[in-house]
């Protein structure tokens, strides 16, 4: 009985020591993927921030092209409002001249 009891004993402790090998393989898992989580949670912050910074000059780009457009159109309202005048006007040897720079 006593060599019963040993050889359950022997049988405890290989299961114990088995278990024990999967929890550690179990613990090194969830490390690994700790680990992996957090350098996937660092790589995506720092794409954030690149995407943020590209959204943040595309907005500078499209403002400057709404003044440089607000500006074009100013020059072209000056221009048309000179020719206006200028086209009323008697050019060389009384010949009436159109001055569009539109055309």
């Amino acid at each position: 009985s006593s060599e019963g009891g040993q050889a359950k004993l022997l049988m405890l402790q290989a299961e114990s020591s088995e278990l024990r090998a999967k929890v550690e393989k179990r613990n090194r898992e969830v490390r690994e993927l700790n680990q992996m989580l957090k350098a996937w949670e660092a790589m995506r912050h720092s794409k954030d921030a690149q995407i943020e910074k590209l959204v943040e000059r595309c907005r500078k780009f499209e403002d400057e092209a709404a003044d440089k457009a607000r500006a074009v159109e100013s020059m072209r309202n000056r221009v048309d409002t000179l020719t206006g005048r200028l086209s009323g006007s008697r050019g060389i040897g009384g010949i009436n001249t159109p001055m569009s720079l539109n055309a």
